[in-house]
């Protein structure tokens, strides 16, 4: 199963304050319509309903630094430190980061601007989980259905053209290729042309008999 990477193509990530006062990072891991930048010979774009599946299921989702996991990780939502939600813009999260290096290392990167957007990890659930345009250049992949594995504040691109992008371009236009099957024969035009031709032999006929 592949994982791909996606990053939201605007700033999309702020800092906030809880009930407690402590800070609270709130943004969109993924926006609705929006192309991102070149893929590696793609672009991407996300359907409204892509993630509908995936969140019904509550599935273990962390929120980590960079995609980093570990020390860098700040959030999850078994713990309720992250919440995830859709609205009409967008996968929107939710993260109280750690009183810990890394969790007061983020609230200064995102206030000072440092780091400004946002970036989801996913997969794609079964056969249908994405659609490709190719009489469009670059051609456009959207995102129709996928599994969602972590969420992450980043300074930039998650990923340009990997081995993963590439493999999924080229399986995607291995499948859009068809087989030219030739038109049948017009059988309609046929049947007329016999039609008149057994019509001009009656009136040979006819003509003959009247002689």
């Amino acid at each position: 199963m592949d994982k791909f990477w996606a990053t939201t193509s605007r700033p999309e990530v702020e800092i906030r304050k809880d009930s407690d006062g402590a800070p609270l990072l709130v943004g969109y891991a993924a926006t609705f319509g929006h192309q991102s930048h070149d893929l590696g010979g793609f672009v991407e774009t996300i359907h409204a309903t892509a993630f509908n599946e995936s969140l019904a299921e509550n599935p273990d989702v962390s929120a980590r630094v960079q995609h980093q996991g570990g020390l860098s990780t700040i959030g999850r939502t078994t713990n309720g430190t992250l919440k995830l939600s859709v609205d009409k813009k967008g996968l929107r999260y939710e993260v109280k980061p750690p009183n810990t290096g890394a969790g007061r290392d983020i609230v200064e990167l995102i206030r000072r601007g440092d780091i400004d957007k946002s970036s989801f990890a996913f997969s794609l659930r079964g056969d249908k989980g994405d659609s490709w345009d190719f009489s469009v250049e670059p051609p456009v992949r959207t995102l129709l259905n996928v599994n969602l594995f972590d969420i992450a504040p980043v300074d930039g691109p998650a990923y340009e053209s990997t081995s993963v992008n590439v493999r999924a371009l080229e399986a995607a236009r291995a499948s859009a290729k068809t087989t030219v099957v030739p038109a049948p024969p017009p059988q309609k035009a046929e049947s007329l042309d016999h039609a008149r031709e057994r019509i001009a032999e009656f009136k040979k006929y006819l003509s003959d008999l009247g002689k």
